[in-house]
């Protein structure tokens, strides 16, 4: 049963949850869409109405969750890639947040080389990136020295090198300074104005906060779907793949 206490958007966003799952398990209908499933519609409009009344609508600090053609446009835009040292930055946060669940900017600053290591499944031979990152004072106000007692996990894409993680990290690994790839060293740098005389794409120093905390609003821009819904930093996009166990194979697929 829904709770008389949530807002108006976790609620569409559980069922898009639930149709994802669905889809899935190559189920037929869409609960959200398919006429056999109307009564599902008719709550939720009806439960919508009641926490707008209550004041319980779309609040403007509440972060919103991203739609199927929300994610292709943000592919199809042109910040999201392997091209330049832009676009990887860009790639290599989204998936950071995506499959490691990071909530906010300082989450993603506070994140260094270490936190992440490659890893190939003994069983089926696949590589996947894997976090047992430091947690941070947003996630549970303790040390950050503390660890995740579940490491997360995200699994290469051999499909579709543009949407692997893995690919991804390879490449930023090379791209960066060896001399600043040690476990305690930043994991977001800056790009390298000189790389064509280096070779390397990026420099010895750590991006900011504040540049950190823009990504996501120049890559929503940049691919149109930027509006007032969509706070400056936002974190709950990657709740819509948590019934998959953390994969992204609806979206990142082919």
């Amino acid at each position: 049963m829904m709770e008389t206490n949530m807002n108006q958007h976790p609620l569409k966003g559980m069922l898009c949850s639930f149709d994802r799952y669905l889809r899935h398990h190559n189920y037929g209908y869409q609960i959200s869409k398919s006429a056999e499933f109307s009564k599902v519609k008719d709550v939720l409009t009806a439960k919508q109405v009641e926490l707008k009344k209550l004041g319980k609508g779309n609040g403007h600090k509440k972060a919103e969750t991203l739609c199927d053609e929300d994610i292709e446009k943000l592919f199809q835009s042109g910040e999201i890639g392997d091209d330049n040292p832009t676009t990887l930055l860009h790639t290599v946060w989204f998936f950071n947040t995506i499959y490691f669940g990071l909530r906010g900017v300082t989450e993603h600053h506070q994140m260094t080389w270490g936190d992440v290591k490659i890893v190939r499944d003994t069983s089926s031979g696949l590589e996947y990136l894997q976090m047992n990152e430091r947690n941070t004072k947003t996630r549970t106000g303790k040390s950050l020295r503390d660890q995740r007692d579940i490491p997360q996990m995200a699994w290469a894409n051999l499909e579709n090198k543009l949407k692997c993680p893995v690919h991804a990290y390879k490449l930023y690994k090379s791209k960066r300074p060896l001399k600043y790839s040690n476990p305690s060293d930043p994991f977001y740098i800056q790009e390298n104005i000189n790389r064509e005389k280096t070779g390397l794409w990026y420099k010895s120093q750590p991006i900011g906060i504040n540049k950190l905390g823009k990504f996501m609003k120049k890559m929503a821009t940049a691919a149109d779907i930027w509006t007032q819904k969509y706070p400056e930093y936002f974190h709950l996009f990657q709740a819509k793949f948590k019934e998959t166990s953390g994969n992204f194979e609806d979206h990142l697929g082919g």
